[in-house]
C-alpha cells in the first residue's frame, strides 16, 4: 500500500485493485475458514451401522425361515436380500419390521423375533435416515463452501496479479518487486530441472 500513490499515476491502471486487495484477502481467508468447518461432516454411522447390520441380519434370517415354513410369502422376503448402503439398510429395517407386524399373529410363536426388536428396528431406521440426510446436507454445505472459497480466491488473485504487475513495473530498476509483492505461487514446488 506504500506504493499506491505512485501506482495511481500509471496510465490506464485501475487503482481499485489496490483499494480492494485487503477486502478480497479477508474474504478469501473467511471463505477458507468456512470451508474447513464444513469439511468435517458428521459421521454417526460407525456404531449405528453395527447395530443395524446385526439386527437386519437376524430379522432377515427369521424371515427366510418363516418363508420356508410358508408362513410368509417368499417374494416378500427376497426384496430385502443384498441391499447395500445406509439408506437401503434403513428401508430394509422398516420393511422387515412392517412385514413381521402384518403377519404377527401367524409368526409370533414360530419366530425368535420380539416386538421390542421391531420397535428397535424402526427407531434405528429413523436414526439412519436422519444421519444420511445430515451427511448429505454436510456434503452439500462443503461443496458450497468450496465453490465460495474458489470465487473469493479468484477475486483476490486477480487483483493481486494486477498490483504485482504495477509494483514490478514501478520497481523494475530496484529489483525488489518480489520482496514487496511476492508471487502467490513461489515456493510451491513444481517440476525440477530436466537433466
Amino acid at each position: 500500500m506504500a506504493h499506491r500513490g505512485e501506482a495511481a499515476k500509471l496510465n490506464g491502471f485501475d487503482i481499485s485493485h489496490f483499494d480492494r486487495l485487503q477486502l478480497y484477502a479477508l474474504a478469501a481467508g473467511h471463505a477458507h475458514v468456512q470451508f474447513l468447518r464444513a469439511a468435517v461432516p458428521p459421521d454417526p454411522f460407525t456404531t449405528l451401522s453395527e447395530v443395524a447390520t446385526k439386527l437386519r441380519d437376524r430379522m432377515y434370517q427369521d424371515l427366510v425361515a418363516l418363508a420356508h415354513r410358508d408362513l410368509i410369502r417368499a417374494q416378500h422376503v427376497t426384496v430385502f436380500k443384498g441391499n447395500r448402503g445406509y439408506r437401503n439398510m434403513a428401508f430394509d429395517l422398516l420393511g422387515m419390521s412392517q412385514l413381521l407386524r402384518q403377519e404377527w399373529e401367524k409368526v409370533v410363536s414360530k419366530s425368535g423375533v420380539q416386538l421390542s426388536e421391531l420397535d428397535q428396528a424402526q427407531l434405528i431406521a429413523q436414526q439412519l435416515i436422519a444421519a444420511v440426510r445430515a451427511r448429505e446436507e454436510a456434503l452439500s454445505a462443503m461443496a458450497d463452501a468450496q465453490a465460495q472459497r474458489k470465487r473469493n480466491f479468484t477475486l483476490f488473485s486477480r487483483s493481486y496479479d494486477q498490483v504485482r504487475r504495477a509494483i514490478t513495473f514501478m520497481r523494475w530498476d530496484h529489483e525488489d518487486a518480489d520482496k514487496i509483492c511476492p508471487s502467490l505461487f513461489a515456493g510451491r514446488g513444481g517440476r525440477g530441472k530436466k537433466r
